[in-house]
Order: C-alpha cells, then sequence, then structure tokens
C-alpha cells in the first residue's frame, strides 16, 4: 500500500466550509499530554519560555498565546459533536495554510479523489503526531524540531519515537512510503 508523508505548514486557520471532517487523529491522549506541557511551561516560566519554544516574534506571541488557551483536546469521536469545539475544528487539509495546501487544491477534487487522499496521506505534526487529511485539527503552534521535554523525553523526537512510523506503515503490512516532508518532519 502507498502512503505518501508531508509536513505541516506554520500557518493554519480553522477553516469553515463544505468539508466535514472525517473522525479523530490517533494519538488524542499524547496531544492532550503535549497540550499540557506546553500550558506548564506558561504557568511555571511565563510566555517568554513559549515564546523562546515557539521562536516567536513579540508581535505573534500574542496571537500563538491566544491560539494555545483557544486549544480544546479532542479525546474521543463524540467530542466532534461539542459545539464549543467543533467551531474550532476543521478537516487538517483544509486548516494548513501553505502552498502545498493550496497546490493541492482539494476543493476541486472529485469524492474519488478525495478518498484517495484521505487513504493514502498523512500529515505529520509535532503536537499530534500525524493525522490523515480530514481528521479533526484545530489550529496550534508547535514545530516538530521544538526543544519540547515531555516526561522523560528530552524532545519531540523522543516524545513521539516509533509511533509515527508504526501508524503510517503498521507491521507486516507491504506499505511504500513516499517522503515530501522536510527533515524536520521525516526524522520523526
Amino acid at each position: 500500500m502507498l502512503q505518501v508523508i508531508i509536513s505541516p505548514a506554520k500557518q493554519m486557520r480553522a477553516a469553515q466550509d463544505a468539508f466535514e471532517v472525517l473522525g479523530i487523529p490517533p494519538f488524542v491522549r499524547e496531544t492532550a499530554r503535549l497540550h499540557r506541557a506546553l500550558l506548564d511551561i506558561e504557568r511555571n516560566e511565563g510566555s517568554g519560555g513559549l515564546q523562546a519554544l515557539w521562536n516567536v516574534s513579540d508581535k505573534l506571541l500574542g496571537p500563538c498565546l491566544n491560539t494555545l488557551h483557544e486549544f480544546g483536546p479532542i479525546l474521543k469521536s463524540g467530542d466532534l459533536d461539542n459545539p464549543a469545539l467543533a467551531r474550532h475544528l476543521s478537516p487538517a487539509v483544509m486548516s494548513y495554510h501553505g502552498i502545498q495546501y493550496q497546490s493541492m487544491a482539494p476543493e476541486v477534487m472529485d469524492s474519488a479523489q478525495l478518498a484517495w487522499l484521505q487513504d493514502h496521506l498523512w500529515i505529520l505534526s509535532g503536537l499530534y503526531g500525524c493525522v490523515r487529511p480530514f481528521h479533526a485539527v484545530e489550529p496550534y503552534r508547535l514545530e516538530m524540531g521544538a526543544k519540547l521535554a515531555v516526561d522523560d523525553a528530552r524532545d519531540l523526537y523522543a516524545f513521539w519515537s516509533d509511533k509515527l512510523a508504526r501508524a503510517i506503515a503498521p507491521a507486516g503490512s507491504n506499505t511504500t512510503i513516499v517522503n515530501l516532508a522536510s527533515v524536520e518532519y521525516a526524522k520523526a
């Protein structure tokens, strides 16, 4: 089976459009743990600790903090029905706002092409680990290369360990991976 991996875009938006979400990312508990770790940094070190972790300017710090505080981790499929959460959720392929996502143009694909995309594309993520194009996501700021120490893991590469590879190409599967991700994300 063919699987394609790509990187996320730095810019995100909660895209409210014709596409509906199709499920939740595979690592919701890990995502919630990372979100708590980011909130702990703010609590213990102030916004300066997050600014250093995110490597953002003073101008971007405020919007990044707002995004962090508005983030509500999804823990089960039923959360998709929660109106307070649903307003921030959108399909991953529509949430990332970058050139590769604009060029992909899912809005002009037919249903067979969209189904192929959902079955064969993985978007790697520092916060979510990996998501399918129509998994529910919400805006966040956390690059895979961030030096976020969580539990016994020194950074996100150690935190995610081999979980992403096992999700994308399960043991015993005959999977071919096409790596279109940046070095930072492919390393995960």
